[in-house]
């Protein structure tokens, strides 16, 4: 019988079959889905606040770094086939994704998800500050990839474009690498 303590929940999306692996990987995108309804749009950048983070986050912690980067792929490529599930849950075709400011941020959620998963491997080392390390180096990856992409986009300069695109994310992603990191450790706790 499969461990279902604290332990086991962590564990379980990366010692699973392939199969479940794939299930966990559509599970985890629409959970990114379902967090994308969180949007507070800020008045001086055409990003807003979204709760999309969090799904990047999750998948990395839950899934090895093959699967974390292809939940995010089914995230994107489903958004794109129709499903609302972009920020407000609104819909974007593939037209309209290449005009979209936030393009590039999902571009690089795959990525980042990856990285992450790959950085959380190994669950002995899952420790709050490794945690906030990894998350922290996911989000560096998706926010070079947002920036760029707007910054092609706007023609904005550097300056400008970190004005629009990184700055005013920080302090809210670093509270959110906190909170599923905290959750996660205190997962880990219990076990103890």
């Amino acid at each position: 019988m499969k461990r279902f303590d604290s332990a086991g929940i962590l564990a379980f999306g990366r010692e699973e079959t392939l199969t479940v692996r794939l299930l966990l990987s559509l599970t985890l995108a629409g959970v990114t889905g379902l967090l994308a309804g969180i949007r507070v749009p800020l008045p001086f950048t055409p990003i807003p606040l979204t709760g999309q983070v969090l799904g990047v986050y999750l998948a990395g912690l839950l899934l090895d770094a093959p699967f974390a980067g292809l939940s995010l792929l089914f995230y994107l490529v489903l958004g794109l086939a129709g499903l609302p599930w972009f920020a407000g849950w609104q819909g974007l075709n593939y037209a309209g994704f290449l005009a979209y400011p936030s393009a590039g941020y999902l571009l690089g959620f795959i990525p980042a998800a990856f990285l992450i998963g790959r950085l959380l491997e190994d669950p002995a080392r899952r420790s709050l500050a490794r945690q906030v390390l990894a998350y922290s180096a996911g989000t560096a990856v998706f926010y070079f990839c947002g920036a760029a992409w707007l910054a092609a986009l706007t023609g904005a300069g550097f300056i400008r474009t970190l004005a629009m695109s990184v700055y005013p994310f920080v302090i809210f992603d670093l509270l959110k690498a906190l909170m599923v990191a905290s959750f996660a450790s205190a997962l880990i706790g219990l076990r103890r």
